[in-house]
C-alpha cells in the first residue's frame, strides 16, 4: 500500500471485452449495466491501495465488481446498492464467485441501501472505499432510439428510473453548492461525507471518474469531484490516468451530434485519504 503522496501515474491494460473479463464469476444479466468498472482496473486499484484481509466498501456497487474482485484478491468487501434489480444481480455474482473460490477468497456481502445514509446501513469501519460515482443527469438528451441502439444487453432501457430523484445520476449538475439539496453536487457531498464517517483514519477512498458531455458541453466532473471531496473532509492524495482501449456507445453517439468535441479516451482514478 502507498504510504506517501504520489505523483500522477498512467495505467493502461490489455484489451478484453466486458464479457470475457467477467466469464465464470458474473451472471449474464450483469451485462445489462452500462457503467461497469473493468475488472482489471478494479483489481489494480485493490492491489495498490489495500492489503490482504482489509475490509473494503463500495457504496454504489452496481453489479458488484469491487466486491467480487476483492474476494478474488483475499479482501473482504461490502457493496451497497440502491436498486433492487441490481442487488439481485450482485447476489447471483457472489454465489458464482463463492462457487469458484470456496474458502480461498475473501468474504463478500451486498446490502440494499442509499449511499447518503451509510452510517444507518452499516456498522463497520472500513480500511478502504472503492467506487465509481455516477454522472450527473445521466440520461439527459438520450432519445428512445439512442437507448435501443445500445447493444450491451438491456442497458440504458433498464438502467435506473428517469423519474426517480432518489437516483443521484438523474439530478442536474449546476454550479457546485454542497449545501443545496436535490442537485448532483449537494447529494454527492452527502455521499462523500458518509464515506468519510465510515472510513478508518488514514484509509483511502478511490474513485473512478470521467468527464462527460451534456448538450454540447464538456463537464469537468473530475475537478468538481475533487472540490466536493475536499469539502467533505478528505485530503487529495493522487491521480492516476486510465487510458481506455475504446469509447463508449454513448460517447460515440454524442460526438456524431457534436463533431467539434473529440472522443475522450481517458478516465481518472482519484485517490483521497482520511486524516
Amino acid at each position: 500500500m502507498f504510504m506517501g503522496k504520489q505523483a500522477t501515474t498512467i495505467w493502461q491494460f490489455p484489451r478484453a471485452s466486458p464479457k470475457r473479463q467477467r466469464e465464470g464469476f458474473y451472471c449474464a444479466e450483469s451485462m445489462s449495466h452500462p457503467a461497469k468498472m473493468p475488472t482489471y482496473l478494479a483489481q489494480a486499484i485493490i492491489l495498490t491501495y489495500t492489503d490482504e484481509g482489509d475490509l473494503i466498501l463500495d457504496p454504489m456497487t452496481g453489479i458488484g465488481t469491487t466486491v467480487i474482485e476483492s474476494s478474488k484478491l483475499k479482501r473482504d468487501a461490502i457493496g451497497i446498492e440502491y436498486e433492487k434489480k441490481f442487488l439481485e444481480i450482485c447476489n447471483k455474482n457472489l454465489a458464482l464467485t463463492k462457487g469458484k473460490l470456496g474458502n480461498e477468497g475473501g468474504r463478500g456481502m451486498f446490502i440494499q441501501g442509499d449511499a447518503r445514509q451509510l452510517s444507518e446501513v452499516v456498522s463497520h469501519k472500513f480500511d478502504g472505499i472503492v467506487f465509481s460515482p455516477p454522472f450527473a443527469n445521466t440520461l439527459a438528451g438520450s432519445s428512445k432510439d439512442d437507448v435501443k441502439k445500445y447493444k450491451h444487453g438491456s442497458a440504458g432501457k433498464d438502467y435506473g428510473d428517469r423519474e426517480d430523484l432518489g437516483q443521484i445520476g438523474n439530478l442536474k449538475h449546476r454550479a457546485i453548492n454542497t449545501n443545496e439539496n436535490n442537485t448532483y453536487s449537494g447529494e454527492m457531498f452527502k455521499v462523500y461525507t458518509q464515506c468519510n464517517s465510515v472510513l478508518k483514519p488514514k484509509g483511502f477512498m478511490i474513485l473512478v471518474v470521467k468527464n462527460f458531455r451534456r448538450k454540447g458541453e464538456e463537464i469537468n466532473l473530475v475537478n468538481d469531484t475533487i472540490h466536493i471531496c475536499k469539502a467533505a473532509g478528505f485530503k487529495f492524495f493522487q491521480t492516476c490516468i486510465h487510458v481506455l482501449n475504446g469509447a463508449s456507445f454513448w460517447q460515440i453517439n454524442h460526438v456524431k451530434k457534436t463533431p467539434y468535441l473529440m472522443l475522450n479516451l481517458t478516465e481518472y482514478i482519484l485517490v483521497f485519504r482520511k486524516s
